[in-house]
């Protein structure tokens, strides 16, 4: 567990100001309410490369990889991050049964930052104390 710095304060401000963004609203609104799992051929078909839901699908995506590549790198603390953010299950949950077909097509390293993103974030719910237990 790290201590939070200033500059992960004004990182974490920037990160919130983005979910403020109207295509990441739209693509999240999208992504919970209409986006379903299947197997990544279907996905592959029903959301071509190019395609709007393609680019609502990885821009959900890729702003949880950038939150996971920050906290790879030690750019962010995770214990702010954890405190702040909802949890990333909700979208592993719908990704994670065609990623690893969706690697061997694209690249072996496509979206590992949301799967470090999610490990971390179980295993510091799991050594945290909750905060009603703190008082």
């Amino acid at each position: 567990m790290s201590i939070p710095t200033q500059d992960d304060a004004h990182l974490m401000v920037e990160l919130f100001k983005l979910r403020f963004e109207p295509f990441l609203q739209e693509s999240e609104t999208w992504f919970a309410m209409q986006f379903q799992p299947e197997p990544w051929e279907s996905i592959k078909a029903r959301y071509p490369v190019g395609g709007k839901e393609w680019r609502m699908l990885t821009t959900v995506l890729g702003y949880w990889e950038l939150l996971g590549a920050l906290l790879d790198h030690n750019l962010l603390s995770e214990d702010l991050l954890f405190d702040a953010i909802e949890s990333v299950d909700v979208t592993w949950d719908k990704v994670q049964d065609w990623i690893p077909q969706a690697r061997f097509d694209m690249g072996s390293d496509l979206w590992e930052n949301i799967e470090l993103l999610v490990t971390r974030q179980r295993r510091w719910k799991l050594v945290r104390t909750p905060k009603a237990d703190q008082v």
